[in-house]
């Protein structure tokens, strides 16, 4: 694969929706326009030097718990979403992440599912059967009446 699989892609792709999502949305495109993703075989040789430390420690464990804020949660999800269903066709594993955004979006007040739907009938339509078909109005509901009732109890 060259850089001409590059040059038809990049005429797609607008500086939109592509974040924490470009490696699948990148790996579909070079797939869709005929041409192999994947690993290539290469060789790395690293030489290793024998150091003695002098203090004698070593690592037990090493812990990273990153908290996002709420705007670049939304951030994120709303990025997820709308550039899977803007840059890919839709299939049922990408719809159910596409709702499981949605629904989260919703948790934070920050999109409902009306504005997602005028935007995916603007963008894409194709995607609407898919996402319709993961979103199941019991399960929705049930997140809105627990969300009520949290907000009521905890947020105050």
């Amino acid at each position: 694969m060259g850089r001409e699989v590059f040059d038809n892609i990049l005429l797609i792709i607008e500086d939109d929706y592509l974040y924490r999502n470009e490696d699948i949305i990148l790996a579909r495109l070079v797939q869709e326009a005929g041409y192999q993703y994947g690993l290539a075989d290469t060789r790395h040789y690293h030489q290793i030097m024998q150091k003695r430390e002098t203090a004698g420690r070593a690592i037990k464990s090493v812990s990273v718990d990153v908290e996002l804020s709420r705007e670049e949660e939304i951030r994120t999800r709303v990025m997820q979403a709308k550039g899977l269903v803007k840059y890919l066709a839709p299939d049922d594993d990408l719809a159910k992440s596409v709702v499981k955004n949605v629904e989260r979006l919703r948790d934070l007040d920050a999109m409902d599912w009306g504005e997602f739907e005028r935007w995916v009938m603007e963008t894409n339509p194709v995607w609407w059967p898919y996402i319709k078909k993961q979103r199941t109005p019991v399960k929705s509901w049930v997140r809105g009446l627990l969300k009520k009732v949290y907000d009521a109890f905890f947020q105050q």
